[in-house]
């Protein structure tokens, strides 16, 4: 009876002593596995003799590329494609890798990634108190190849790092950087309706490089547009599309991508003086121009473009004779058609597509448009999609500042003719006239913002 009783013991004992399935034990101290990794960092940033081809996103205004070289003794060398300056002048500055809660690379002298975070919106506009929402300690992530991935801690945006090669580098270090950025920007501007070609359909390729956005516009049957945008950052031979976070972060998602249809574009590159946008199975779409914007202007009023406007005493091509006198009614009532005289002025026409909304503005000015004074005459419009053509309906008079008198003629036009929108191109300048409908007559060309 004992012996069967020691036996249930010692089974008992055996089970007890058994790993569960699925529970890792952990070897080693916890304060060593992290200079572990602070040491691997340091050393991976060190070793790489050519340096680093850097990109990162922030939060309030897209991406932006950089060329980092890190030093033994915690000194670097930056440059970046914040400004034409920053993308040719290196910037030294120091950088630690240290311990927070994770293993940190930290930029703890100004630089051009402090600059983006520079509280002054004088320095590099942005937000008061936030500049463009950019971190300057990077969580590290993990390592995939040649890259390093790191998130931000505050904004937990990604910071990616790939190894730089040697001619990479020279060029980086040569004025290659601020040469490529001015040919790609100089492409874009000569060729204002950029587009490629993808299953039978013509996608407009758009690059904002204020807001380091890029864009692919279609229109599909029955007038319906298919938009996507991406932060975009600037490469040696084009831009390529930053990842915004690492949230979804895994091996087949190693880059951000440009929606264009069935497929993802990556980066757009140039080669023997064409660009070509690139998809993620390195399959490439050439970059041609279209003579005509692609998409009919009524559709992207209100949302690409934010309205029209005139500044003072200009006429453009296009306008009609009638279209003058009502521009000039306005123009040349500055100085004799008010209470007052002024001796500047312009005036806009603002589209709120949410609302169905257009305010008329139009602004005078005694100190040569330096301050202004705005008058807003309000009113809802419709919109048939089909014909293009606007109907406006006086939503409220004019109110404030001092030109009611002279957007007399104007706000008549405005509410006795419905109009449509068309695309105006001269040259490289692509401008938007409004033409009358019940009076065609009256034709009158407009900047676009």
């Amino acid at each position: 009876m004992k012996r069967i009783f020691y036996l249930i013991l010692l089974v008992l004992l055996a089970f007890s002593c058994t790993k569960p399935k699925g529970v890792d034990v952990l070897i080693g101290d916890p304060t060593e596995r992290v200079a572990d990794t602070l040491a691997y960092l340091k050393k991976t940033l060190v070793d790489a003799p050519d340096g680093w081809k850097a990109y990162l996103s922030t939060a309030y205004s897209g991406g932006y590329g950089f060329y980092m070289k890190f030093d033994q003794d915690d000194r670097m060398k930056m440059i970046a494609d914040l400004t034409d300056e920053s993308s040719s002048a290196v910037k030294e500055s120091t950088y630690r890798i240290r311990q927070i809660m994770n293993a940190t690379l930290s930029f703890d002298t100004y630089n051009y990634i402090t600059m983006l975070e520079d509280p002054n919106p004088d320095v590099y506009g942005g937000q008061a108190g936030k500049g463009m929402g950019s971190d300057v300690e990077f969580d590290y992530i993990k390592t995939v190849g040649d890259s390093l991935f790191f998130e931000g801690r505050k904004f937990k945006k990604a910071l990616v790092l790939v190894k730089a090669t040697n001619t990479e580098s020279k060029e980086y270090l040569n004025k290659g950087y601020s040469n490529a950025i001015k040919s790609t920007n100089e492409f874009f501007t000569n060729n204002q309706n950029s587009y490629i070609e993808v299953d039978g359909l013509k996608y407009q390729v758009s690059i904002n490089s204020g807001t380091k956005e890029v864009g692919a516009m279609t229109i599909l049957p029955g007038n319906k547009v298919v938009s996507t945008t991406t932060n975009f950052y600037y490469t040696l031979d084009g831009f390529g599309c930053a990842m915004d976070s690492l949230a979804s972060f895994g091996k087949a998602n190693v880059v951000s991508k440009l929606k264009v249809g069935k497929i993802n574009i990556v980066r757009i590159g140039e080669e023997d003086g064409k660009y070509f946008a690139i998809d993620e199975n390195n399959k490439k779409y050439e970059i041609k121009n279209s003579i005509q914007p692609l998409v009919p202007l009524h559709l992207l009023i209100g949302s690409k473009y934010v309205g029209v406007y005139l500044d003072y005493k200009v006429l453009l091509p296009g306008t009609s004779t009638d279209g003058t006198t009502i521009i000039n009614r306005y123009f040349n009532g500055l100085a004799n058609g008010t209470p007052y005289y002024f001796n500047c002025g312009y005036f806009s026409l603002q589209w709120d597509k949410n609302n169905n909304r257009i305010n008329l503005v139009g602004a005078t000015s005694q100190s040569n448009c330096n301050s202004v004074w705005n008058t807003t005459i309000g009113y809802n419009y419709t919109l048939d999609e089909e014909t293009g053509i606007f109907k406006l309906t006086k939503r409220s008079e004019a109110a404030g500042g001092y030109a009611a008198a002279i957007l007399d003629q104007l706000d008549d036009f405005l509410i006795n003719s419905s109009f449509k929108l068309e695309f105006v191109v001269d040259g490289s300048n692509v401008y938007a006239k409004m033409v009358g409908i019940e009076r065609p007559n009256v034709q009158m060309t407009f900047d676009l913002f």
